[in-house]
């Protein structure tokens, strides 16, 4: 049967759960509703091939906002001033696939972007991070003579309207979770050069736990404690002062790992796993919850993920949030206002079918 956004919404309240791992049917509902000025973008889900439930589904809404002025995927924006950046990425429409050098800044208040300033030279996987006052755009893959998959150990650094050399990284990385903590800023896990020879292809490259601080005050990077398991395109936030990394891949196989790092000790713990792998995806904490979106996944049954989760630190639990109006891989999401916007990506596995479109998912108030 089809069932609702409103008529999930009730379920879950009431305490139901909904099957998982499922194919969707998708059908735009006829009405338009609003929230806090925004279209509320209403679906109507049809479920078979249940599989079991892996997590029990809690509340939320899914609004519109602007788009991006350029379709990209393989972004990692950031929140920059209380503005979202994007740089770099793969761009272009469907037949003509570009690696671009853009920068895309989006005002939340003004619900509306802006073209920020380009970086210098173009760039897909790469980083950005905002540390005292500055914003830096780390490693990455740089196009060049028709060679797509050439790592960079480069970081520059936003610093008066203009990018500039900033402190250049021990050695090519890219693909990898980012995170500040004060005026440090923390490159954890991601892809590597195999060996010094050859930097071309993807499989010139592998997965590592590696773990760096940049000390953005001194200029200097240092190891820390490396990831549990080596991975790339996994995602993460901090939840009090903890780093949360979950997800992400290793080779081609999802993982459903999530481990927790205090900077304080520098050491590592596990926690819940995902209820299932999900990689390229992207996430974002609001208070002591961390919320994740999409995804994709190569074997076993190739697919984008229309799949949300929400991590409660509290009762070290995973819920299912309603799915994504669009799913996608390579995308961003930041969260604002707690609300957790979520940008770009493409719609299907690999480098295709990319989107510009921003949808804002709204969690359920519960008064917590």
């Amino acid at each position: 049967m089809y069932v609702n956004r409103r008529h999930m919404l009730s379920l879950a309240a009431a305490g139901a759960t909904l099957p998982l791992f499922a194919r969707l049917a998708w059908a735009e509902d006829t009405e338009a509703p609003m929230l806090d000025g925004r279209k509320i973008i209403t679906k109507r889900y049809k479920y078979f091939e249940d599989a079991g439930e892996l997590a029990p589904a809690i509340g939320g809404t899914w609004v519109e906002a602007a788009g991006c002025p350029a379709m990209v995927q393989e972004i990692y924006p950031t929140l920059h001033e209380g503005e979202i950046w994007v740089a770099g990425g793969f761009a272009g429409a469907e037949k003509r696939l570009s690696i671009t050098d853009r920068v895309f800044v989006y005002s939340p208040k003004a619900n509306s972007w802006r073209e920020g300033p380009k970086l210098p030279a173009n760039r897909h996987h790469i980083s950005l991070a905002s540390a005292g006052g500055k914003l830096y755009a780390i490693g990455g893959h740089h196009f060049a003579d028709s060679k797509w998959w050439r790592m960079q150990a480069s970081v520059w650094v936003l610093d008066g309207g203009e990018w500039r050399e900033g402190p250049t990284l021990p050695q090519p990385q890219a693909e990898m979770v980012t995170l500040v903590d004060g005026d440090h800023i923390h490159i954890m896990g991601g892809r590597r050069l195999i060996s010094d020879g050859e930097n071309e292809k993807r499989n010139h490259h592998e997965d590592v736990a590696a773990h760096l601080i940049l000390d953005t005050a001194s200029g200097t990077w240092t190891e820390a404690a490396p990831v549990p398991v080596a991975r790339n395109s996994a995602a993460g936030d901090i939840i009090d002062g903890k780093f949360h990394i979950v997800g992400g891949r290793q080779g081609t196989k999802n993982l459903t790992f999530h481990g927790v790092y205090d900077p304080k000790t520098d050491k590592w713990e596990t926690r819940a796993p995902v209820p299932q792998g999900q990689a390229g995806w992207a996430a974002a904490a609001v208070g002591r919850k961390l919320y994740a979106f999409g995804g994709e996944i190569f074997k076993q049954r190739s697919r984008v993920f229309h799949e949300g989760w929400m991590y409660d630190a509290d009762q070290d639990k995973w819920f299912r949030l309603p799915d994504m109006p669009t799913p996608r891989h390579g995308h961003g999401a930041i969260a604002i206002d707690g609300n957790i916007h979520i940008l770009g990506g493409a719609k299907v596995v690999g480098g295709r079918k990319r989107t510009d479109l921003q949808e804002i998912f709204v969690p359920e108030r519960t008064g917590s």
